[in-house]
């Protein structure tokens, strides 16, 4: 039996396999107090499976990336308990896991370049992500992690991405770019009230989720950058077009659409605005005598 530990993020996650497959697996937000739970959850965990520290061949521990803290607290337990007990002790990063994804993905992508069924790199990732978080629970502690390392990657990227908007084509693509605009707005909203209408979704969903989805970002730019390497080498000109007009539309879209959103969350009443507290103005009392 092998156990697997991770509280290198927010989160503590315990699990048990037995030849190749998931016995059982345990997530706990541990609200950065991993020191003070970690024991007992590890027992009522060893427990609930009928099991006890004599019945473990193997412990692996998972080395981040996260907290510094989180990862010595698990790593002492395992290690601990290896000593005591003469168990097989390894690590495992949640980091290479991800970077392993990746690479598989965009490699079937680039493998099927010249078929006639061609993968987009953009959609493969995204949805390696979404199974992943969908059928395993410890996706919950690794998005954690990620979220510690890729606020750079993100800067990168749109830096990168904005780079290429040439200002001087925005008085010949002003139409086309309002003609997005105003299309994709009108789509957005109207294509969300009748999917709404359709599964018969709450009123206050037809009426305000066209408005929550109208921010736009990464996977717009990202997409606009594929089109434009696939129609550089076409035409050039209409690649720098998609790319500036997806660009400045993301820049009124993200200027605009978290305020629209906020509102139609409020107005939803699925967010609570805290009501402003007053200040109690203080009067200068003159005294005289």
């Amino acid at each position: 039996m092998k156990l697997f530990m991770d509280s290198s993020t927010n989160y503590l996650y315990l699990a048990l396999y037995d030849n190749h497959q998931e016995i059982d697996s345990l997530v706990r937000d541990g609200k950065q107090k991993h020191s003070e739970t970690i024991i007992d959850y590890l027992e009522a965990f060893l427990l609930k499976n009928n099991l006890n520290v004599d019945d473990l061949d193997s412990i692996f521990v998972g080395r981040g990336p996260g907290s510094y803290t989180g990862v010595r607290i698990s790593g002492t337990i395992a290690k601990v308990l290896a000593l005591v007990k003469n168990l097989k002790l390894y690590s495992f990063s949640s980091l290479d896991l991800m970077i392993t994804a990746v690479l598989l993905g965009v490699g079937l992508c680039e493998l099927f370049e010249n078929f006639p069924f061609s993968l987009s790199s953009l959609l493969v990732c995204m949805m390696i992500g979404a199974t992943f978080c969908n059928l395993n629970q410890s996706a919950l502690g690794i998005m954690d992690g990620c979220e510690k390392w890729t606020p750079p990657l993100f800067m990168l990227f749109f830096i990168l991405s904005s780079a290429e908007l040439d200002i001087t084509l925005l008085a010949s693509i002003g139409i086309v770019g309002i003609v997005y605009l105003i299309s994709r707005s009108i789509g957005k909203y109207f294509g969300s009230y009748l999917g709404a209408k359709i599964v018969h979704a709450d009123n206050n969903v037809k009426k305000y989720l066209g408005f929550a989805l109208l921010p736009q970002a990464g996977v717009a730019i990202g997409m606009a950058q594929m089109v434009s390497s696939k129609f550089s080498v076409i035409n050039p000109n209409i690649a720098k077009q998609v790319v500036t007009i997806v660009l400045c539309a993301t820049l009124i879209y993200e200027l605009f659409g978290p305020v629209l959103t906020k509102v139609a969350l409020t107005k939803a009443g699925e967010i609570q605005v805290e009501p402003k507290k007053l200040k109690s103005k203080k009067e200068d009392i003159i005294i005289t005598n």
